[in-house]
């Protein structure tokens, strides 16, 4: 890997970073937030071998954004909290079978932790 591998992998990193703040300040909203933060993930792909280069807490960091969004492989789904009542084929809203009020309360809780642990 060269250094603009790794400047583009923190990069992104740090995209997430904003885009995850700008969410639980309200700055943004949980669509543009939802679909926003996995475009910075194809820098991590695969993401067993995307990490080089990058320090153990920049790699705990992007696999926290990578799991809070569902996973790699949707392997981390049961952390996107299911909207109670939600039928298949009855609401036309994107993502409608996401609880967003406690998605942003779980993940506020969350971020808080890792940033703190992280000292960011």
């Amino acid at each position: 890997m060269n250094n603009n591998d790794l400047a583009i992998k923190i990069a992104a990193l740090e995209s997430c970073r904003n885009l995850a703040q700008q969410y639980v300040d309200g700055t943004i909203d949980w669509l543009t937030y939802w679909d926003k933060l996995p475009k910075n993930f194809e820098f991590f792909d695969p993401l067993d071998c995307s990490l080089e280069g990058l320090t153990p807490n920049q790699q705990r960091e992007i696999r926290f954004y990578i799991e809070w969004h569902g996973g790699e492989f949707s392997e981390h789904e049961d952390l996107i909290p299911r909207k109670q009542g939600w039928q298949y084929g009855k609401s036309d809203e994107p993502y409608g079978w996401v609880d967003r009020e406690r998605y942003l309360e779980e993940f506020s809780d969350a971020l808080g932790e890792l940033k703190k642990s992280l000292k960011i």
